[in-house]
């Protein structure tokens, strides 16, 4: 816990007490699913660390926080450990085609865009997010470490993901 705290910039004893149900702090395990308090979005997103999650584990929170499409991509290759020169400009083409950069983008209108409605008001398998990513593929290729949110830019650009996957 006291790296993923120091990843999202919170305390370790904010961590903990947003996660009671987190027997040994030391000791995170995959499928393990934590709240993150604080930081610039208005729900409390989940931070994973399995890495393929269920479709269920899927959160839809919109993204209020800053940056922008660079930022977030440099962001997911720390994140993977991965040297942005590999990601970077591969990126950036895919968010301006994908979504324009919006990282609130959904696309309701395509073949995909059917199924039961999610909690952000649309049905589940809408593209989402500045990568366009449906949550079946957003959960299947999950990056151990990151938010469970499809709208969150820096998960969405974790090395392989969505419309490069």
């Amino acid at each position: 816990m006291t790296a993923i705290a120091a990843a999202h910039s919170v305390s370790l004893a904010a961590l903990k007490a947003a996660n009671p149900q987190v027997g040994n702090p030391e000791a995170i395990y995959p499928g393990e699913v934590l709240s993150i308090m604080g930081g610039s979005s208005p729900h409390s997103p989940s931070i994973s660390s399995a890495g393929a999650i269920p479709i269920g584990a899927v959160t839809y929170g919109r993204f209020n926080g800053g940056g922008d499409v660079t930022s977030w991509i440099l962001r997911a290759c720390q994140i993977m450990g991965v040297p942005s020169a590999h990601w970077l400009r591969g990126y950036q083409v895919l968010c301006s085609r994908e979504s324009s950069g919006r990282a609130n983008a959904i696309n309701d209108y395509d073949t995909n865009a059917h199924g039961p409605i999610q909690s952000d008001g649309y049905p589940l398998h809408c593209s989402r997010g500045v990568a366009q990513c449906i949550p079946d593929t957003f959960a299947s290729h999950h990056a151990a470490g990151t938010s469970t949110d499809i709208y969150k830019p820096s998960s969405q650009h974790c090395p392989p993901r969505c419309a490069m996957s």
